[in-house]
């Protein structure tokens, strides 16, 4: 299966349990005290690929946006679905040659791109901060990596002139498909006029090596995970 169609029929996947799940929470929430809530979200990240020696390149700053359907179980616990794209990777990978355009080379950043679709548990504490209710966050993350690309800044010497350069090669084939991570974090929720605010701050820790090709002059190790730290914020209806 190739990309195009396992992206078309992960979104096929994905819309029908979203739009089930908004047709059953409104249903609900017109005879339950507002259990249930959906709507947009977005995500900030800095992430980076670790392996036994540490952090392979610098902390690369990426984005995510999607929506979340989230239902109270009980009156401590709820449970999420999010589907988001995402996007994560690891800046400055010293020692990696993509393209020999110069007598300088200062790094590439690979940068992949995702869809993302983590399942959640929302456990909240026993008290509350006026109207806002503290929570834990918990649960794993199911990712596709539709595309990966190296950009890499270099310096082309012409004479006795030097300009930049700036390249892209496609690194799709340097990833696995599919990883599962999992998510730890805290956050909070609190009302907004008649919608819900959500926020929460969570770490995420891959459970498989993405990649054996990552490396630089000095690492070469073939458990390379993908990590973030994240920061993410809903609104619900």
């Amino acid at each position: 299966m190739n990309n195009r169609n396992a992206i078309s029929h992960l979104f096929r996947y994905c819309g029908v349990v979203l739009a089930f799940l908004l047709v059953v929470g409104q249903a609900t929430a017109q005879e339950a005290d507002k259990k249930l809530y959906f709507g947009p979200k977005v995500t900030g990240n800095f992430s980076n690929i670790y392996n036994s020696a540490g952090p392979t390149g610098a902390a690369h700053l990426g984005y995510g946006a999607g929506g979340f359907v989230q239902y109270s179980i009980l009156g401590i616990l709820s449970a999420s679905l999010e589907v988001q794209y995402l996007q994560m990777g690891s800046d400055q990978q010293f020692g990696i040659t993509y393209a020999n355009y110069g007598d300088t080379d200062i790094g590439a950043d690979l940068v992949t791109h995702n869809i993302d679709v983590p399942v959640l548990a929302h456990v909240y504490a026993p008290f509350s901060l006026g109207n806002m209710r503290l929570k834990a966050v918990v649960g794993p993350s199911f990712t596709y990596n539709y595309y990966s690309v190296a950009k890499s800044d270099q310096y082309l010497t012409l004479g006795s002139s030097t300009w930049p350069v700036a390249t892209k090669e496609n690194r799709s084939g340097d990833f696995i498909d599919f990883e599962t991570a999992g998510l730890i974090g805290a956050g909070a929720e609190m009302p907004v006029g008649n919608f819900m605010l959500f926020a929460d701050l969570r770490y995420r820790i891959g459970f498989q090596n993405v990649t054996d090709i990552v490396s630089r002059s000095v690492v070469n190790d073939d458990t390379n995970t993908l990590n973030a730290l994240m920061v993410s914020v809903g609104l619900g209806f």
